[in-house]
């Protein structure tokens, strides 16, 4: 009787250390270091951001130096290139046209391994299995917003253009010129086009 009582009471003393919160189970209490911004442990509490575009009905990831398609199930990733590979793949060997990052690469064919990429002056529209460029083309500078369609090969872009006149209105004395005075010798365009 006594080692059943024993033992019942080790049982009942090991289950309520089991359940029992501990300082391991316990929830992190963050630290003003942790907090703080610039803070020794600062870029371990940042949140991770991730860039995705779909191609077809995948999930690509878009990341600085690489794409990867995401596994739905298990969410890993399996990568498609690098930006190293598409610069030598697309001959970009001059500082002003490589690509810099992968974040604005988007797919815009469902059936066909392409990416659109876009260095500082150019659309590039790459084939990654095959790797070939297929089109180039210059963008319009002072594009605001720009949008291709895959479809017909158009582009459309919508521009803001300052202009000053050319001849501005001139104040006589010391005085500087007003502010209203300078604005209306600015005029204003806004531009649309199809390429």
């Amino acid at each position: 009787m006594k080692i059943k009582s024993l033992i019942s009471t080790a049982g009942i003393a090991c289950f309520a250390a089991l359940v029992s919160p501990t300082t391991a189970m316990a929830q992190k209490s963050f630290t003003l270091e942790d907090l703080n911004y610039g803070g020794t442990n600062f870029q371990k509490m940042r949140p991770e951001y991730r860039y995705t575009q779909w191609w077809g009905n995948q999930l690509v990831r878009t990341d600085m130096d690489y794409c990867s398609v995401v596994n739905p199930k298990t969410g890993k990733e399996t990568r498609l290139f690098s930006m190293d590979d598409v610069n030598s793949w697309a001959g970009l060997k001059a500082s002003e046209e490589k690509i810099r990052h992968l974040y604005s690469a988007t797919f815009p064919y469902t059936d066909k391994p392409l990416v659109m990429l876009m260095n500082g002056e150019e659309n590039i529209l790459l084939n990654f299995r095959t790797r070939q460029i297929l089109k180039r083309w210059n963008r319009v500078q002072n594009t605001q917003a720009m949008d291709w369609n895959s479809t017909t090969g158009a582009t459309a872009t919508y521009s803001i253009v300052i202009s000053m006149s050319p001849t501005p209105k001139v104040r006589l004395g010391s005085s500087p010129p007003t502010v209203r005075e300078l604005l209306s010798t600015v005029r204003w365009f806004t531009a649309m086009s199809l390429a």
